[in-house]
């Protein structure tokens, strides 16, 4: 122990924390260290301590002469070296034959204990020390028949410790090596310990182990734990497992505090790594402090049910708020502050292709795009769906294609509130492009501000130009909207492949925008074929009537029904208006 603390007093900073880390594991009792300001509570790690020492195997290197046989390597607690090596000595199994000391590059600022066991049954045994050098015995089995001596094993067993291995961005990582044959049932229990989430799974090649099989759970200094499994054909699975609110404490940086299950940013924080917000977990950043998801490969991942709440400022990159919630359990954004997308791209991409129906709901953070995107500020898409009860979406040029502000294909966007505004495209749908047996529902707030800026195109307001579109209608304005040619408010309908669309207006207004070629300002429906514009309305089947559950504006002129009717163009366009009578 004397020596042990003065080797603590001599350690940097982070080898302390690797030495705590190691003796507290080694207790079965403690937890990793804590990010500064953390009022978080001790993570559990005596369960995986328990978990791991139950399915316990040696780990096996290829570093016995040409690299390729395996070696069986056991670590030891380095505090018991001398106790191991007293243990070998009188076992009467093995006979030392040479001691040796060299220097190891790669082993710089560590301290370990380890010994291995080659297929002839040799065996070293290796201390080093945190100076970088190393010094080893090597010791030959006495028995014929080359079996490893049982009492060999069980001082083995007595001293073992988890490897120790700096892979976490110089930070310490602790090791315990499986039986692979066991793995399944180590996975099993760690599905089942609390306060642990499965964080995500991935595959991947690992030249260096050839070969091999191995299993191997590593308790990263943050909390995480991963749990990996390494096949003879040189590919591992990866599992990786963390505690809902210490990891996030831990890749801010240490600038948080916690209460429950909220993490409360306490300074300005830029993201170590890539972070996940877990189900009922609220990161929350304040006003005046700011969050920075610039970095290269950095994002933070929402799951069911989180919560984001920005008070403050999120500078993010494009796409790197991902959204993993289900509809069944939405995430949130909330606040009263502004996320401000800094690169060109989708600020939001919710994307159900995974076959999982994602659903976000925004309440009262603003969303500030680019003067100069090239993509559409948020994108709902297959079978995606996105809510906005408050807040505002804004500033966002595409200079690409269609939609500035929300783009929806195959998806569902339902306005509750908040403001689609001051958002540009080269195409239809300034503020609101939709397509592909999309849904747009608005019960209130407002669409303002936005441009279609092509003379190829039409809806300063809102595009609906695709197959099978459907807007209703209930509540709410669109009003003061422009167009470089024809609708400055809504176009719906089109050329021959956007058809058998459907507008439900049972309230709210359209009203107050422009068109720069004089056609109808508000609303209109443009046909592929240029002197078939149609310029009186919607389009409307033959014997539809405009309702007087809503209201719009005609040249001017306040429009609350009437018997106005357009026939399908001459390519057959059946897009259908149904303006529902007010009770």
């Amino acid at each position: 122990m004397k020596n042990k603390k003065l080797f603590k007093r001599s350690m940097t900073a982070v080898m302390l924390i690797m030495v705590v880390t190691l003796v507290v594991v080694l207790s079965g009792c403690g937890s990793v260290p804590q990010a500064s300001n953390s009022a978080i509570p001790a993570p559990e790690l005596n369960q995986v301590n328990i978990i791991a020492r139950t399915y316990m195997g040696p780990n096996q290197e290829p570093r016995d002469g040409d690299g390729k046989p395996p070696t069986d390597v056991y670590y030891i607690d380095p505090a018991h070296f001398e106790d191991l090596l007293n243990e070998i000595k009188a076992g009467g199994e093995y006979t030392q034959t040479d001691t040796w000391k060299y220097t190891r590059d790669w082993e710089t600022g560590r301290t370990f204990a380890r010994c291995g066991i080659r297929p002839d049954n040799s065996m070293e045994v290796e201390l080093c020390n945190e100076n970088n050098s190393t010094i080893g015995y090597r010791f030959i089995n006495n028995d014929a028949s080359g079996a490893a001596g049982s009492k060999l094993m069980e001082s083995i067993r007595k001293f073992l410790a988890p490897q120790m291995q700096i892979w976490d961005n110089n930070e310490p990582v602790l090791v315990y090596f499986l039986n692979p044959a066991e793995f399944d049932a180590c996975k099993a229990e760690m599905d089942n310990l609390s306060p642990y989430e499965l964080d995500d799974t991935w595959n991947e090649i690992r030249n260096w182990m050839q070969g091999l099989e191995f299993a191997r759970i590593a308790i990263r200094s943050d909390g995480r734990i991963e749990l990996t499994y390494g096949k003879e054909e040189n590919t591992t699975t990866n599992y990786r497992y963390a505690n809902p609110v210490e990891g996030l404490v831990h890749g801010l940086g240490g600038n948080a505090t916690v209460e429950g299950n909220t993490v409360l940013l306490s300074g300005n924080a830029e993201l170590s790594r890539p972070l996940t917000v877990f189900a009922d977990v609220t990161l929350v950043v304040p006003a005046g402090i700011t969050l920075d998801l610039t970095a290269e490969g950095e994002s933070l991942f929402l799951r069911n049910g989180a919560t984001l709440t920005v008070n403050g400022t999120v500078n993010a990159k494009a796409e790197s708020i991902k959204i993993e919630s289900a509809a069944v359990s939405p995430a949130s954004i909330n606040g009263s502050g502004t996320i401000n997308l800094t690169s060109k791209g989708h600020l939001l991409n919710i994307w159900s292709g995974d076959g999982i129906k994602r659903k976000l709901t925004l309440d009262g953070v603003t969303f500030v795009g680019l003067v100069d995107n090239s993509e559409v500020l948020v994108f709902v898409n297959e079978g995606s769906e996105f809510v906005m009860k408050s807040g505002a979406i804004t500033g966002n040029t595409n200079t690409r294609s269609g939609g500035g502000g929300v783009s929806v294909w195959q998806g569902m966007f339902t306005m509750e509130g908040g403001e689609i505004r001051e958002n540009n495209a080269e195409f239809g749908g300034g503020g609101v492009s939709m397509g592909g047996l999309s849904t747009f529902t608005m019960s209130g707030g407002a669409i303002w501000g936005n441009s279609s800026l092509s003379s190829a195109d039409g809806g300063g307001g809102a595009f609906f130009g695709s197959t099978d579109c459907t807007f209703i209608m209930k509540g709410g304005v669109i009003y003061g909207n422009t167009s470089a040619r024809v609708c400055g408010g809504v176009m719906f309908g089109g050329s021959s492949d956007r058809n058998n669309g459907t507008f439900i207006m049972e309230g709210g207004r359209i009203q107050g925008s422009t068109a720069s070629d004089g056609y109808t300002a508000n609303t209109d429906i443009w046909d592929s074929d240029e002197d078939a514009l149609l310029t009186a309305g919607f389009p409307v089947s033959a014997t539809a009537k405009w309702g007087t559950g809503g209201t719009y504006t005609k040249g001017g002129v306040l429009q609350t029904g009437g018997s106005g009717i357009i026939p399908p163009d001459r390519y057959g366009t059946v897009d259908t208006l149904i303006a529902i009578p007010a009770p």
